[in-house]
């Protein structure tokens, strides 16, 4: 997975393109934020953390077994 900040206030986790052709696609849209995000990182494979312009620190844990479901720490 790949991740990628937005200037919409929003953490875009994506999907590799794989061998068989399969395009990369976004997996998860992790919103909470009240600005740009500066800059995300992955703590674990399911846990994201993420800051913005809006001051904060956010957490996130991604659920793998079912794309698009997380949880804000």
């Amino acid at each position: 997975m790949v991740l990628g900040g937005t200037v919409f206030r929003s953490v875009l986790v994506w999907s590799i393109a794989n061998a068989s052709g399969e395009p990369a696609k976004v997996l998860y849209k992790l919103e909470g934020h009240a600005g740009v995000i500066f800059d995300v990182k992955f703590i674990s494979k399911e846990v994201v953390a993420s800051v913005s312009d809006d001051r904060s620190l956010r957490v996130w844990r991604l659920d793998l077994d079912r794309p698009c479901s997380y949880q804000q720490l």
